[in-house]
């Protein structure tokens, strides 16, 4: 599955907003579960910042066309935490023109559970594929 645009999209453009059940997980990486490709696991913390989680969404079995968009190191838009101050959401927004037919990808961060192929010199997840191809 992918997203692409069926028009061209200009730059800064909010495409839609990230949607999926909230979650509540440990602040530890090593004591959440694994991501099986919807969790997106928010950097926004609780007003306590005291309080030990952190607030993910996860579109698995939920969740609107947003979470088809796939993985780029080289991405033509992001994923945006916006709040308000009672309501935090995240929004998928281009970073760049988009020409119809072009897919929409964004960078899911350092945090993968897949190894990312995308061959690109610039690709943060080079030892990754090391590692995976050893």
């Amino acid at each position: 599955m992918a997203v692409v645009a069926t028009e061209d999209i200009d730059a800064g453009e909010v495409l839609d907003e990230y949607l999926g059940e909230l979650e509540h997980l440990s602040v530890n990486p090593a004591g959440r579960p694994r991501n099986e490709g919807y969790r997106l696991v928010m950097t926004q913390r609780p007003e306590r910042p005291t309080h030990p989680i952190r607030v993910a969404i996860n579109a698995a079995d939920m969740g609107g066309l947003m979470h088809f968009v796939n993985h780029s190191c080289a991405p033509v838009a992001q994923l945006i935490e916006v709040a308000n101050g009672r309501r935090t959401t995240v929004v998928v927004a281009t970073t760049e023109h988009i020409r119809e037919g072009e897919e929409i990808t964004v960078d899911y961060g350092t945090d993968l559970w897949f190894v990312c192929r995308c061959g690109l010199e610039t690709c943060r997840h080079r030892e990754i594929q090391k590692e995976q191809d050893t």
